[in-house]
């Protein structure tokens, strides 16, 4: 026989006809196969004991509230004493075994009393097997109570039922997952490897392997996270957890952060409407549910009309069954942002006490009526809530984008006012919006978009000319101020709407110079009064639009265009194209020095528009930055001899690099000894000449170098000097060298990052971690190394165990990069990976590593990591 999910395993009784044996026993047991646990990870079992007690007369055993309103001031005062009809005892008695991984909670203590020959006891007992076992006793004696000992019984029941009635009396009993609780108090690698085991040795147990994927969530491995929920829906079709599973993963990103960038709303959305179709009752699931309407793929939230009317449907359900503040708070909202005062003025009819949900009501209340009118509406409200409503007010009125209104509301409340900076000239981006046929629009238009999608390519590709690959774009992203990013994300979670976000644009005016022939450089900066960061781009006419020009990593792909056009007789197009590579270069030229600057600049320096040959020797220069390509070294071999000697110079510059790049050590050095003769302090040379000598295992002439190298720039020394120490003694050299430079307070910006990194060669990590948080500490917020110091945190977190601190830290790494992921980001995920038992997922992310990256000159790369770690797995 079978009940819901549970099968009942044993009914037997004795015969209660028999009269020689007056105690009747009946003996239930019953198995679960499904464990129907709650979302904090306990496993609950509700006792109902009173049965045992429901001959009891009311008088004995009736709780407070049953009671009041029965006594009359007009009846007879009892004086005779209670006398039962019959006389019993009874014992119910209950043994619960939990699944395995499951322990009882602390039980409460024993509890009994005795009034006149009553008895009564409860008794708890948590056997060796785990099994918890509860005996509910009633001995009703001779059968007899003065109206006095009634009422002592019954105060005395009703402290051990808490105040309930036989039928209502509840016992709870409730088990913790162990896993789940070691995550849960600190431990979480041990709880991991266990439900990592548990899901090797019991596959079965959908349950486990829910709290697997949720606990991956955490830590940052959504991948795994969502293969586990897939898995799971495929091998049970019909279960709630799965589909429950599969929304949860989906509804967070990658890396474990939710309603964000990269979240799979569509597949979340469905598995949490597949989850309720088969546990119509389950209060988170139609929660997550709600939330995912509101929100949007890119993570913003009240911009979709339609889907703010489903979500505002989804919320219905919670007045019905389950009047949950926060869910009513949240549907309030919803409707602010529909502008339906109608159901707004319900939700205030039905939830009189809610002040949360005040703030949704005066906000339309003011953009009808005037910013007076809404006040009122607090009236009931302390002076310290009416300063919080009134702040909830203003920040609607913005998500709402009513700039004017808000400004004139603010100007109502001064105290309000104080927390709302830089409205006084916020208006709505398409109120401002730059003719496109203006040069600035493009740098606008770039600035809005991603303000409004965040780091998505795919909003971006169009405002670029010469964009060639993703990575282009994303160096794009990289190379704005990080503040775009954090505005941006502080928008969205303070006012849900990309909209809001965007609207930040209006805070910048534009300054251009050039033309369309080469290009212009457009300056933004924020209007009088608005302390923004300034943005420079440089903007070229590409056919009857504008677009972005990116000279940075793909600056050798215009010098192969321009090599080809000069090669096909179209020289104006391949000097306008080199031309605007050389307006952002020119900067770093000093006319004195003729090896400042890069060597495609200088040559393009003094070469006239009509000059092919010496054109033609800037777009090798240019093209040369390829270093993967060797085939620009014979192609300058050629040009050297009839160049003049300026040019020579340039073309040694170039060709020392590729030599170096491709690791041809003797003949860089000899020409970078040459060209020492001539400029014996200029540091590209000598850097040159201390490398090559290291990897020709010169050392002792690489510690000469060094000095010289010190003389013209002692940071760069510094730096350099870890090479050296490491081609002597390894990692561990170069981590006892970059510690004493600390403790002696030399240049510790530089050291601290330095010797955080090194010591994850050595195994040494766990005594860095003060030093890594002080790393990342000395950067403010968009300093460009505060990403690197984060990443190396990031690490040293992952390395030491720290696997909560370690996602959060590489997600904060990707945000000061502008939420853009580096290859280096998987190494820290790999090392999560490993501490959590997942050994092939771990060596998935190392691959991943390697893949994305190529550094063959630095000897503490994160690819040397990778390798490092992916040999520790192979090992025996």
């Amino acid at each position: 026989v079978t009940f819901g999910m549970t099968e009942l395993l044993q009914f037997e009784f004795n015969d209660c006809t028999d009269t020689a044996n007056p105690n009747f026993t009946l003996d239930v047991e019953f198995e679960a196969d499904q464990i129907m646990a709650e979302e904090d990870g306990r496993l609950y079992v509700s006792l109902r004991p009173g049965s045992g007690f429901n001959d009891l007369p009311y008088e004995f055993v009736a709780s407070h509230t049953e009671l009041s309103g029965v006594d009359d001031e007009d009846d007879l005062v009892r004086t005779h004493p209670f006398v039962l009809p019959t006389l019993y005892s009874c014992q119910t008695s209950y043994r619960i075994v939990p699944p395995d991984g499951f322990e009882a909670d602390p039980l409460p203590g024993d509890h009994e009393f005795r009034v006149g020959t009553f008895h009564v006891a409860v008794d708890y007992r948590l056997d060796d097997d785990g099994a918890v076992e509860v005996i509910v006793s009633l001995d009703v004696g001779d059968g007899k109570l003065t109206p006095d000992q009634v009422e002592t019984f019954r105060d005395e029941f009703l402290i051990l039922s808490g105040d309930k009635g036989p039928e209502d009396w509840v016992l709870p009993i409730s088990f913790n997952y162990i896993p789940r609780r070691l995550i849960d108090e600190g431990h979480v690698i041990e709880g991991l490897r266990q439900m990592v085991e548990t899901a090797h040795t019991n596959p079965g147990s959908l349950f486990n392997r829910g709290e697997l994927a949720k606990s991956l969530v955490s830590v940052g491995l959504g991948e795994e996270a969502r293969e586990i929920a897939l898995k799971m829906v495929e091998e049970d079709p019909e279960s709630a957890r799965a589909h429950r599973t599969v929304g949860w993963a989906h509804m967070h990103d990658l890396l474990g952060a939710d309603l964000h960038f990269g979240i799979d709303r569509d597949r979340a959305i469905k598995a949490f409407q597949r989850a309720i179709q088969l546990d119509d009752l389950h209060v988170v699931s139609r929660y997550n549910l709600a939330v995912l309407l509101e929100h949007d793929d890119l993570g913003a939230r009240y911009s979709d009309s339609d889907d703010l009317l489903k979500a505002a449907d989804a919320y219905q359900w919670f007045h019905k069954m389950y009047p949950w503040d926060t869910a009513v708070g949240n549907h309030a909202v919803v409707l602010a942002h529909l502008r339906d005062k109608r159901q707004l003025r319900r939700l205030t009819t039905t939830y009189p006490d809610l002040l949360a949900i005040l703030p949704s009501m005066v906000a339309l209340e003011v953009i009808d009526r005037g910013v007076r009118s809404g006040d009122r509406l607090f009236s009931r409200a302390s002076d310290q809530e009416k300063l919080v409503l009134r702040a909830r007010t203003a920040a609607l009125l913005r998500s709402l984008r009513e700039y004017d209104i808000l400004r004139e509301y603010l100007d109502q409340f001064p105290k309000t006012k104080a927390a709302f900076s830089k409205v006084e000239s916020l208006g709505r981006f398409e109120d401002i919006r730059i003719d496109p046929s203006k040069p600035e629009s493009v740098v606008q238009e770039f600035l809005a978009r991603f303000l409004f999608s965040g780091q998505d390519v795919n909003c971006l590709r169009e405002l670029f000319a010469n964009a060639n690959s993703d990575a282009d774009y994303y160096e794009s992203v990289r190379s704005i101020p990080t503040f775009f990013h954090s505005v941006r994300t502080m928008s969205l979670r303070a006012y849900g709407r990309k909209e809001v976000s965007r609207d930040i644009i209006s805070l910048y005016s534009y300054q251009v110079a050039g033309d369309d022939t080469v290009g212009y450089v457009v300056t933004a900066t924020g209007v009088e009064g608005a302390d923004l960061p300034q943005v420079r781009q440089f903007v070229v006419r590409d056919g009857e639009h504008y677009r972005l020009f990116c000279p940075g990593k793909n600056s050798c792909e215009i010098g192969k265009l321009a090599l080809g056009l000069i090669d096909e007789g179209d020289v104006d197009a391949a000097r306008i194209w080199m031309d605007r590579v050389f307006e952002v270069e020119k900067e770093m030229i000093r006319l004195l020095d003729p090896l400042a600057g890069s060597p495609f600049a200088r040559i393009r320096s003094y070469c006239a528009n009509d000059d092919i040959k010496t054109l033609r020797l800037a777009a090798v220069c240019l093209s040369s930055r390829d270093g993967a390509d060797q085939k620009w070294i014979p192609e300058l071999d050629s040009i050297r001899p009839a160049a003049s000697a300026l040019q020579q110079l340039q073309i040694d510059r170039v060709k020392r690099r590729l030599l170096e790049e491709a690791g041809r050590n003797d003949e860089a050095l000899e020409i970078a000894t040459t060209l020492l003769k001539g400029y014996p302090k200029f540091l590209e040379l000598l850097m040159t000449k201390y490398h090559t000598e290291i990897n020709l295992g010169r050392l002792d002439d690489a510690a000469a170098t060094l000095e010289l190298i010190a003389e013209v720039d002692q940071w760069y020394a510094v730096i350099e000097r870890t090479k050296l120490m490491h081609a002597k003694g390894g990692h561990e050299a170069v981590f006892q060298y970059v510690k004493e430079m600390i403790r002696d307070g030399q240049f510790t910006e530089i050291n601290r990052n330095a010797m955080a990194w090194r010591s994850l060669f050595v195994g040494k990590s766990d005594q860095v971690v003060e030093e890594a948080k002080q790393a990342v500490d000395q950067y403010l917020p968009g300093d460009p190394r505060r990403a690197s110091a984060l990443h190396t945190l990031a690490s040293v977190y992952a390395d030491v165990g720290e696997l909560k601190l370690a996602a959060e830290t590489v997600r904060a790494t990707i945000a000061a990069r502008n939420g853009v992921r580096d290859g280096i980001d998987d190494w820290v995920l790999g090392r999560i990976a490993e501490h959590c038992g997942l050994k092939e997922a771990a060596k998935k992310y190392y691959r991943r590593v390697k893949d994305s990256l190529v550094d063959t000159t630095n000897d503490a790369s994160c690819t040397n990591l990778a390798d490092y770690r992916l040999e520790m797995l192979s090992a025996p």
